[in-house]
């Protein structure tokens, strides 16, 4: 995490403040030090000011600052007491080992933090908020990705967001056995009056990298390594030009992309995966095998 703060109206340079997240992925001191730093900042703009955000996967971890428990007190307020931030870790484990979605854990997660759901933005209005998202996850949510900072509900104003996250608790039934600051913070703030307020301007949230870019990329720098492979530019390779070689030895890299869409657990479907790869290679060579094949014409859109 860094940010960049001006200080020129104080006849000094910008400061570049730098704070390294964990390497276990969960939230510590750190990182909630960090992120206090940056709801201080944004909460300073005003009408005419702009806040650059780059977001990545794992934000979720890396911009982290529990609620306060007062209701009352400025979210960027360093005095507030707040949800214990281990509480907040072990309520995230619970879903995840009770098998809850990303999305679920996130509905949940932001209740309990001051920069999730549109926290950020909210803190920075009415500055204009544009994000810059590399996205990690399938289907590019930008409201699940680092648990959506910038991102705005068109129904947060009508739709309590603590009744959402009580839904997913009810629905993996772990009332009895999130952390007691969790359950009692839940308890005092399922009222109607929770409802979040739109802001305006409305935050700019751009796609600027994801799983399908990255496939694409990888299959065409793939292919790039062997001139007889898929190329940016169309290239043929006659039969003769591979007869000289065995056919399980062809220097040949066909790059496919089999999906950039797969969800679900991975050590269940990386077996299907495998086989299909292996289907694909085998039928493939026996192509290959024929007497008048000619390997030509091949884009990289061909592969995709």
């Amino acid at each position: 995490l860094f940010s960049l703060r001006d200080t020129k109206s104080r006849g000094s340079k910008p400061v570049v403040d730098v704070f390294h997240g964990p390497r276990t992925n969960e939230p510590d001191g750190e990182v909630v030090k960090a992120s206090l730093l940056m709801a201080k900042l944004a909460s300073e703009m005003t009408t005419g000011d702009l806040l650059l955000v780059c977001i990545t996967g794992g934000g979720s971890a890396m911009l982290t600052l529990p609620s306060s428990i007062r209701r009352d007190l400025d979210p960027a307020d360093d005095t507030a007491k707040r949800i214990p931030l281990q509480s907040i870790v072990q309520t995230s484990r619970l879903f995840s080992l009770a098998g809850a979605s990303i999305q679920e854990i996130n509905s949940v997660r932001s209740c309990l933090d001051v920069m999730k759901a549109g926290g950020l933005a909210r803190l920075a209005a009415p500055a204009q908020v544009v994000s810059l998202i590399l996205s990690d996850v399938v289907g590019d949510p930008i409201e699940f990705i680092a648990s959506g900072p910038t991102f705005i509900r068109e129904d947060d104003a009508d739709c309590n967001p603590f009744v959402r996250a009580q839904a997913v608790i009810d629905k993996y039934d772990l009332g009895s056995k999130i952390p007691e600051p969790v359950k009692k913070f839940f308890d005092e703030r399922s009222d109607v009056g929770n409802a979040l307020a739109l802001v305006g301007p409305k935050p700019a949230n751009h796609i600027i990298g994801n799983i399908s870019m990255a496939l694409v990329a990888a299959a065409e720098e793939a292919a790039s390594y062997i001139p007889a492979g898929i190329t940016s530019t169309p290239s043929t390779v006659v039969k003769d030009q591979l007869s000289r070689t065995p056919v399980d030895q062809y220097q040949l890299l066909l790059p496919i992309v089999l999906t950039g869409d797969l969800t679900g657990d991975m050590q269940e479907k990386a077996d299907a995966v495998a086989d299909l790869a292996w289907h694909l290679r085998y039928f493939i060579q026996t192509i290959m095998r024929t007497p008048n094949f000619i390997f030509s014409d091949i884009t990289p859109e061909m592969v995709r």
